[in-house]
């Protein structure tokens, strides 16, 4: 086996790429493997004589989404390639769909992991298609552009979804490959940001499996009034059984029973401070508590869609108004008890925010 080389300084004045998508598989292990070449039958030949002498059960795959100006990173993401999968390539390429609830509201969309093969002999040191090493300047990224699939009359399951990602230049697709150095031990802190940043990102994953379900329903009519007369027919046999019923029964008499009066614990002072302060308004307090609670619901719902700095700001100045009214309107000898009980439901909902 070819000793390899530690990897030359790399220049930060080289050339990088301006826009895509940059991919890098990396072996579990300490070592990191670019992978580059000329075509893409000898790619992933070389892809399946690493793995079938690697001992390794599966690769990681690093992706970054780079902006249109080539600075810092917009997303970064981590997936692991099953080993028998890469193996049963056989030349053709493999695309993994990204989890979908990291990379939605990116320019390019959902991505794909397109997995090829490498070159390890003499691969640290290549920094141009003909072998020769740049001084000073590292592997250089290998950009590789892989032309989109012609039209056909039939359409894919997805190309509904892959007609709402933004066209590139000329109808290609470009990926780019570069070395990742021992930085991105790191990157785990920034794929976990991201991912907390865009928690909505399954309702759009519902979306589109829901579509995806109704043209196969379309395409085969036969077989989803099949499913459908299955499905009908369990439901009835579990609403004539009064399961439903029991379940919810069980359920909800607990949850009267402790959550209800800890809610009127502080709706109470509210509706008590209003109808105080209400007097001479043409509404009544009880349209008054309705608009009140429906605004606290509507900021809560709004920060979980997106938990921008002036929605954080507006929840919590609703809920120190709100926690003052409480205070306001309780007794003396219940005011702190109240009052907390308003602050720790506060505080819960900025969760969520």
């Amino acid at each position: 086996m070819a000793t390899r080389t530690p990897p030359p300084q790399r220049d930060r004045r080289a050339s990088k790429p301006t826009h895509g998508i940059v991919y890098t598989l990396t072996d579990p292990r300490d070592d990191v493997v670019r992978y580059v070449g000329q075509t893409e039958k000898a790619l992933h030949e070389r892809l399946a004589g690493h793995l079938q002498n690697s001992t390794n059960d599966a690769m990681w795959v690093w992706l970054q989404i780079l902006k249109m100006n080539g600075q810092a990173p917009i997303a970064t993401m981590i997936r692991r390639v099953p080993r028998e999968d890469l193996l049963a390539a056989e030349g053709e390429e493999i695309a993994y769909h990204a989890p979908e609830g990291n990379l939605l509201n990116h320019p390019y969309g959902r991505s794909h992991v397109v997995a090829l093969g490498a070159e390890l002999h003499n691969l640290l040191t290549r920094s141009d298609p003909d072998g020769e090493a740049g001084p000073g300047t590292g592997p250089a990224p290998v950009v590789i552009t892989i032309p989109a699939p012609a039209p056909s009359g039939d359409r894919d399951d997805e190309d509904e979804d892959r007609e709402r990602q933004p066209q590139q230049h000329e109808h290609e697709h470009r990926y780019y490959f570069s070395f990742p150095g021992r930085s991105h031990r790191h990157r785990p802190l920034r794929i976990l940001r991201t991912g907390l940043s865009y928690r909505w990102g399954w309702a759009r994953s519902v979306r589109l499996r829901t579509r995806r379900a109704w043209r196969n329903a379309k395409r085969n009519p036969l077989a989803a009034a099949a499913v459908a007369a299955v499905v009908l027919g369990v439901l009835v046999k579990v609403a004539l059984t009064g399961l439903p019923e029991k379940f919810a029964r069980a359920c909800w008499s607990p949850l009267a029973r402790h959550l209800l009066p800890v809610l009127d614990t502080v709706d109470a002072p509210v509706r008590s401070y209003l109808s105080e302060h209400a007097a001479g308004l043409p509404v009544g307090v009880g349209v008054l508590r309705v608009v009140w609670w429906s605004a606290g619901a509507v900021i809560l719902f709004t920060n979980l869609l997106r938990g921008v700095w002036m929605r954080r700001l507006a929840w919590a100045a609703y809920g120190c108004a709100t926690t003052a009214m409480v205070w306001a309107g309780s007794i003396s000898t219940t005011q702190p008890v109240a009052a907390g009980l308003a602050g720790l439901l506060w505080l819960l909902g900025l969760a969520f925010v």
